[in-house]
Protein backbone atom coordinates (compact mmCIF):
# COMPACT_ATOMS: atom_id res chain seq x y z
CA UNK A 1 0.00 0.00 0.00
CA UNK A 2 3.14 2.48 0.70
CA UNK A 3 4.87 1.54 -2.14
CA UNK A 4 1.65 2.21 -4.51
CA UNK A 5 1.22 5.52 -2.85
CA UNK A 6 4.58 7.08 -2.68
CA UNK A 7 5.37 5.54 -6.33
CA UNK A 8 2.72 8.22 -7.58
CA UNK A 9 4.23 11.79 -8.96
CA UNK A 10 3.69 13.22 -5.12
CA UNK A 11 5.89 16.32 -4.72
CA UNK A 12 8.01 16.13 -1.68
CA UNK A 13 7.17 20.02 -0.33
CA UNK A 14 3.37 17.88 0.49
CA UNK A 15 6.09 16.22 3.34
CA UNK A 16 8.52 18.51 3.96
CA UNK A 17 8.91 21.13 7.01
CA UNK A 18 8.25 24.38 5.97
CA UNK A 19 11.31 26.29 6.59
CA UNK A 20 9.43 28.55 9.27
CA UNK A 21 9.72 25.60 11.52
CA UNK A 22 13.57 24.48 9.94
CA UNK A 23 16.07 25.34 12.90
CA UNK A 24 18.33 27.79 10.59
CA UNK A 25 21.37 29.75 11.67
CA UNK A 26 23.97 31.34 9.76
CA UNK A 27 27.51 30.87 8.49
CA UNK A 28 28.74 33.36 11.62
CA UNK A 29 27.32 31.40 14.32
CA UNK A 30 29.30 29.06 16.54
CA UNK A 31 28.70 24.99 17.91
CA UNK A 32 26.98 26.51 20.94
CA UNK A 33 24.41 28.52 18.59
CA UNK A 34 24.09 25.23 16.77
CA UNK A 35 23.37 22.98 20.12
CA UNK A 36 21.13 25.23 21.37
CA UNK A 37 18.41 25.60 18.38
CA UNK A 38 18.69 21.92 17.87
CA UNK A 39 17.17 21.28 21.76
CA UNK A 40 14.77 23.82 21.06
CA UNK A 41 13.86 22.36 17.75
CA UNK A 42 14.21 19.02 18.84
CA UNK A 43 15.14 18.17 15.38
CA UNK A 44 19.36 16.58 14.79
CA UNK A 45 19.35 18.86 12.04
CA UNK A 46 20.68 22.43 11.66
CA UNK A 47 20.20 24.28 8.13
CA UNK A 48 23.16 26.53 7.61
CA UNK A 49 21.97 29.72 5.15
CA UNK A 50 23.26 32.79 3.89
CA UNK A 51 21.71 36.92 4.46
CA UNK A 52 19.13 35.88 1.44
CA UNK A 53 18.48 32.11 2.60
CA UNK A 54 20.24 30.34 0.41
CA UNK A 55 21.32 27.05 1.65
CA UNK A 56 25.14 27.00 2.57
CA UNK A 57 25.93 23.91 4.59
CA UNK A 58 23.59 21.34 6.67
CA UNK A 59 24.80 19.86 10.22
CA UNK A 60 23.75 17.24 12.27
CA UNK A 61 23.92 16.02 15.91
CA UNK A 62 26.44 13.12 14.11
CA UNK A 63 28.55 15.46 12.39
CA UNK A 64 28.75 17.26 16.37
CA UNK A 65 29.27 13.84 17.70
CA UNK A 66 32.13 12.61 15.23
CA UNK A 67 33.82 16.27 15.26
CA UNK A 68 34.39 15.57 19.14
CA UNK A 69 35.60 12.33 19.09
CA UNK A 70 38.47 13.60 16.19
CA UNK A 71 39.44 17.38 17.75
CA UNK A 72 42.16 16.88 20.84
CA UNK A 73 41.49 20.08 22.89
CA UNK A 74 38.94 21.24 25.51
CA UNK A 75 34.89 21.50 25.14
CA UNK A 76 34.23 24.79 26.14
CA UNK A 77 36.82 25.67 23.61
CA UNK A 78 35.15 23.62 21.01
CA UNK A 79 32.03 25.13 21.96
CA UNK A 80 33.16 28.50 20.64
CA UNK A 81 34.49 27.17 17.68
CA UNK A 82 33.43 28.83 14.17
CA UNK A 83 31.03 26.72 12.69
CA UNK A 84 32.52 26.85 9.81
CA UNK A 85 34.83 23.90 11.26
CA UNK A 86 31.72 22.01 11.48
CA UNK A 87 28.78 21.74 8.94
CA UNK A 88 28.50 19.91 5.66
CA UNK A 89 29.51 22.49 3.01
CA UNK A 90 28.07 20.50 0.17
CA UNK A 91 24.56 18.70 1.47
CA UNK A 92 22.29 16.49 -0.55
CA UNK A 93 19.47 18.63 -1.15
CA UNK A 94 16.71 18.36 -3.67
CA UNK A 95 13.73 20.44 -5.60
CA UNK A 96 10.36 21.17 -4.25
CA UNK A 97 9.06 19.35 -7.12
CA UNK A 98 11.15 16.26 -6.70
CA UNK A 99 8.28 13.53 -5.78
CA UNK A 100 8.67 12.11 -2.30
CA UNK A 101 9.46 8.27 -4.23
CA UNK A 102 12.66 9.91 -5.32
CA UNK A 103 13.62 11.90 -2.36
CA UNK A 104 13.44 9.05 0.14
CA UNK A 105 15.39 7.05 -2.24
CA UNK A 106 18.27 9.35 -2.06
CA UNK A 107 17.92 9.63 1.74
CA UNK A 108 17.93 5.99 1.70
CA UNK A 109 21.08 5.66 -0.62
CA UNK A 110 22.49 8.17 1.65
CA UNK A 111 21.90 6.60 5.12
CA UNK A 112 19.90 10.43 5.62
CA UNK A 113 17.96 11.14 8.20
CA UNK A 114 17.09 14.81 6.83
CA UNK A 115 17.22 16.32 3.14
CA UNK A 116 16.97 20.23 2.49
CA UNK A 117 14.61 20.81 -0.12
CA UNK A 118 15.27 24.32 -1.94
CA UNK A 119 14.00 26.12 -5.12
CA UNK A 120 15.75 27.04 -8.11
CA UNK A 121 17.87 29.71 -6.46
CA UNK A 122 19.31 26.71 -3.60
CA UNK A 123 17.05 29.05 -1.49
CA UNK A 124 16.08 26.90 1.26
CA UNK A 125 12.37 26.17 1.25
CA UNK A 126 11.94 23.24 3.54
CA UNK A 127 13.42 19.81 5.26
CA UNK A 128 12.25 16.36 4.09
CA UNK A 129 13.06 14.70 8.02
CA UNK A 130 12.43 11.21 7.51
CA UNK A 131 10.04 10.66 11.16
CA UNK A 132 8.27 13.56 10.07
CA UNK A 133 6.83 11.60 6.71
CA UNK A 134 6.34 8.50 8.16
CA UNK A 135 4.05 10.43 10.30
CA UNK A 136 2.53 11.80 7.49
CA UNK A 137 2.26 8.78 5.85
CA UNK A 138 0.58 6.40 8.09
CA UNK A 139 -0.88 8.82 11.18
CA UNK A 140 -1.82 12.04 9.18
CA UNK A 141 -5.61 12.09 7.31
Amino acid sequence: MVKTMLSKKIPCENYMIEVNKVPTLNTSSNLKDVIDIMNHHKLGTVCIIDNKSKLKGIITDGDIRRKLISIQKPLPAIITDDLKLFYSKKPKCVSNKISIYKALKIMNTFRIWDLPVVDKGKKLIGVLHLHFILKKIFFDK
